[in-house]
């Protein structure tokens, strides 16, 4: 290698006892790469460490190889590093020494190592920078050493990490602690921005439980999303190094962005080899997840489910407990009348037990019959038997409650009614134990059989009186208009009574809706279409006094409206729209399209029943007006 001199000042030469040595054999014999470049980057001179760091000898008269003789430069980071960002580029711009700058060169056959390079400017007689000298040597082997520590320290604190997580779900006593130690540790050991934890509900939706850094109209707008089912038993972690170019939905990838996330993972958890939720990494950048924080992600992921399922199966579990005891203790006490019984099934051992009150209300000796789950079947009454298994069967595989009603036909003839309701306890996903109690509720079904005869005999009645009013109806009106006209006119009225009644009845006397009562009284009018009559306005049952007082009121508009009104023309059309405003109901009856409507030279029957019973009875206002183009009824009534 010739003319590597420095240039610059003239120094006194020293004899080193090295005379007559070739120049560049020694410097072919250093164990460092050198080479120089001119003022303009150009390669002049290196030696063959260079070449053998390079992997390659670069032609000096070949203008690409500009500051460097490498095939390509990186930063330690891995980013690109230009030639006009090198060392040497750096000192010919600034005529100033870079020592110690480490870099990654990439050789022509795609390996790589680590660099350490220092570089000096030169300069002539004359003190004016000329050209540049840069050494390097490879520092593979101590960068890699230093990688190797580096991993070790990470893998020393992620273990750390996971030690401290799985002693905060030994000693958390609430699931809020199980999530707080699971967020921590995520984003402790794999370094997210962000994170959060989800779980399925009762009605397999997936639902945010715990959260760091989300706003909650990104939960709103994601909430319930899943890539997996509950169902489903060996779900794999699902990553996403860059949303942008992930190929999602756009209103999910601008939701996702607009929270400023650009990576995410997902991390299923599993319980009792199902999914019972997942945990999601967040970051703010494009992020590469490697097989090293899959793996761990996943152990966390292991750790937090299967925890946060033990947690919930023991607060059931203790709810179930207290509450059964809670329970014992008033069953207890009612025992001692004699109407309830207690039971208790051992599964795995096919063993029942009853108190003395159950054997008492299935009608059996204690002393001659032992307790057995077919013995009990071969009580119930046939029509019963399969709807008593089916629900037995149900709490067994699936926790459902088991309450139900039916008979028992006793050894001494007599058919009871009976409620039992029970709860299993389970051990892992098999049931164990089912405790349960038994009532006598014989009485009250007979009970309720009775008012069920009683409210037909009544309504039976009430018919059966209506019918004598109607039948006396036929030898009352003797006098005023025409016999048949009012005998009919009688008979309709008593009949819309009678239909009101008939409501009540059905309904146990509680009420009828009025929306029913009007539609009853218009029935037989409603045009196909429905188009004549329309009926608008909150629903409200009335009490049995005031509907069978505004149904006769109601009867005698329709009655009216079909005789000389708007139901006396196919074009005619009524509109009944009610308000109810601080107890106070307000009606309109509006007529239209019928024929020219004046008003009447007399009082009938039917004004009267409307401004006088109404008034009366149910302390009601009512304004008459009859337009020329339909009559129109306000009423308002208190309630």
């Amino acid at each position: 290698m010739n003319n590597l001199g420095l240039a610059g000042k003239p120094r006194r030469a020293v004899s080193l006892g090295f005379e007559g040595l070739d120049w560049d054999r020694l410097v072919d014999t250093l164990p460092v790469g050198i080479y120089t470049c001119d003022l303009s980057g150009r390669l002049v001179q290196y030696n063959q460490h260079a070449v053998s760091l390079w992997g390659r000898s670069p032609n000096v008269s070949d203008r690409e190889y500009r500051f460097c003789g490498a095939a390509k430069t990186y930063e330690l980071d891995g980013r690109d590093l230009l030639p006009e960002d090198t060392p040497m580029a750096k000192v010919l711009r600034t005529g100033e020494a870079l020592r110690g700058y480490e870099l990654i060169v990439e050789r022509p056959d795609l390996s790589r190592i680590f660099i350490q390079a220092s570089a000096e400017p030169l300069f002539d007689e004359s003190g004016a920078i000329v050209g540049g000298v840069s050494c390097f040597q490879d520092i593979t082997a101590r960068k890699e050493a230093e990688i190797r520590d580096r991993k070790l320290l990470r893998r020393v604190n992620e273990q750390t990490a996971l030690y401290q997580f799985t002693d905060r779900l030994y000693r958390a006593e609430t699931l809020q602690q199980h999530y707080e130690a699971g967020l921590d540790a995520i984003q402790t050991a794999l370094r997210c921005d962000r994170a959060s934890l989800l779980f399925f509900d009762e009605m397999g939706v997936m639902r945010f439980a715990a959260w760091r850094g989300l706003s909650q109209a990104y939960r709103a707008a994601v909430e319930g999303h899943s890539p997996w089912t509950p169902e489903e038993t060996d779900p794999s972690p699902i990553c996403m190094t860059d949303v942008e170019a992930a190929g999602l939905p756009e209103s999910l990838r601008e939701t996702i962005t607009r929270e400023g996330i650009r990576a995410l993972a997902f991390i299923p958890m599993v319980a009792r080899g199902k999914v019972i939720g997942k945990f999601m990494t967040y970051y703010e950048a494009p992020h590469s997840f490697t097989a090293d924080e899959m793996d761990l992600a996943v152990t966390i992921a292991r750790q937090l489910g299967f925890s946060v399922e033990r947690k919930r199966v023991a607060d059931a579990q203790r709810r179930a407990e207290q509450g059964l005891r809670e329970n014992e203790e008033r069953l207890r006490l009612a025992t001692q009348t004699g109407k309830v019984g207690l039971w208790d099934w051992d599964i795995l051992n096919d063993r029942l037990s009853w108190t003395d009150s159950q054997f008492a209300i299935l009608g059996l000796d204690k002393e001659k019959v032992e307790p057995t789950v077919e013995g009990f079947f071969a009580l119930l009454h046939p029509d019963d038997r399969d709807r008593v298994r089916e629900a037995l069967a149900r709490t067994l595989k699936d926790n459902a409650p088991y309450e139900i009603e039916f008979r028992i036909m006793r050894p001494d003839g007599r058919t009871n009614w009976l409620f039992a309701n029970a709860s299993a306890f389970w051990e892992g996903n098999r049931p164990v134990r089912l405790l349960g109690a038994t009532f006598d509720i014989t009485e009250r079904k007979e009970a309720e059989a009775q008012r069920g005869l009683l409210v037909a005999e009544l309504s039976h009645r009430v018919k059966n009186t209506l019918a004598t009013v109607v039948s006396i109806a036929h030898q009352s009106f003797s006098r005023g208009q025409p016999v048949d006209e009012a005998r009919n006119s009688f008979a309709a009225r008593i009949q819309a009574l009678a239909q009101t009644h008939s409501r009540l009845a059905d309904a146990a006397w509680s009420g009828v809706s009025f929306r029913t009562m009007l539609l009853d009284e218009l029935a037989p009018y409603l045009r196909e279409d429905g188009g004549n009559v329309r009926l608008s306005g909150p629903d409200l049952k009335l009490n049995s006094k005031t509907a069978v007082t505004l149904g006769m009121a109601f009867h005698e508009l329709v009655t009216n409206a079909v005789k000389h009104g708007a139901l006396s023309r196919p074009e005619g059309c009524i509109e009944v729209t009610w308000t109810l405003a601080e107890n106070q109901l307000s009606i309109r009856w509006i007529e239209s399209h019928g024929p020219k409507v004046s008003p009447p030279q007399r009082s009938g029957f039917g004004r009267l029943l409307l401004e006088r019973a109404l008034a009366a009875d149910l302390r009601g206002d009512v304004q008459l007006n009859f337009a020329e183009h339909g009559l129109e009824c306000r009423v308002s009534l208190p309630l």
